[in-house]
C-alpha cells in the first residue's frame, strides 16, 4: 500500500511558476517533477530559488500503515537572515548559507514521524554576524577573572550585547 486513495493510479506531474509560497517559504523561479508509481509519491525535483540562493529539493514518500519518506536538500548562499526569520522568528544571525542534508523518517502518526526523524547534513556559513554576542570581549576580559562573581559578569557583559562577525562557519 502506498500514497492513500490513490491505489493502481500510476504517473507523472510537472509545472513551473514565477513564485510558490507555503508557510513563509517562497521558490521564485519554481519547477517541479513529480512521479507516481505503486504507491510511492516522489518529488524528483522541485527546484528554483528560495531566500536568494538556488535550492534543489528531492524526496519521497509512502503513506501507508508504517508511513515512510526521504528528503534531500541542496541550497547554496542562501540569506540566512531571512530563512531564520522565517523558520523561527530568529533575528539574531546574518551570512550566506550552504546547506545539504539527506533527512529519512518512518511511523505510524506524526509523533512517531517526528521522533523517528534521523540523516545527515553539513552546512556552511560565511561573510555574517552573530548578534547579542560579543566574543572578541569575552576573549579580551578572560584574563580578570579572579573569582565566581567575575565570571558571571564577563560572562554577563558577553550576553549583554555586541555582536561576532563570521568569516565562515562549517559543520
Amino acid at each position: 500500500r502506498g500514497v492513500g486513495g490513490v491505489g493502481g493510479l500510476d504517473g507523472e506531474a510537472g509545472g513551473t511558476a514565477k513564485s510558490a509560497t507555503r508557510r513563509g517559504f517562497r521558490f521564485d523561479a519554481a519547477s517541479l517533477e513529480l512521479g507516481l508509481e505503486d504507491g510511492v509519491l516522489t518529488v524528483e525535483k522541485l527546484a528554483g530559488n528560495l531566500f536568494g540562493a538556488p535550492a534543489n529539493v528531492s524526496g519521497s514518500l509512502i503513506a501507508a500503515d508504517m508511513a515512510r519518506a526521504d528528503l534531500t536538500l541542496d541550497l547554496a548562499g542562501a540569506d540566512l537572515e531571512k530563512l531564520l526569520i522565517t523558520a523561527a522568528g530568529i533575528d539574531a544571525v546574518t551570512g550566506r548559507l550552504d546547506l545539504k542534508g539527506r533527512f529519512e523518517t518512518s511511523g505510524r502518526s506524526p509523533f512517531e514521524l517526528v521522533s523517528a526523524l534521523g540523516g545527515s547534513a553539513t552546512l556552511s556559513v560565511r561573510d555574517g554576524v552573530l548578534r547579542g554576542l560579543d566574543l572578541a570581549r569575552l576573549n579580551a576580559d578572560l584574563g580578570a577573572i579572579d573569582n565566581k562573581a567575575d565570571a558571571l559578569r564577563l560572562v554577563g557583559n558577553a550576553l549583554g550585547g555586541g555582536e561576532t562577525r563570521i568569516l565562515s562557519l562549517d559543520g
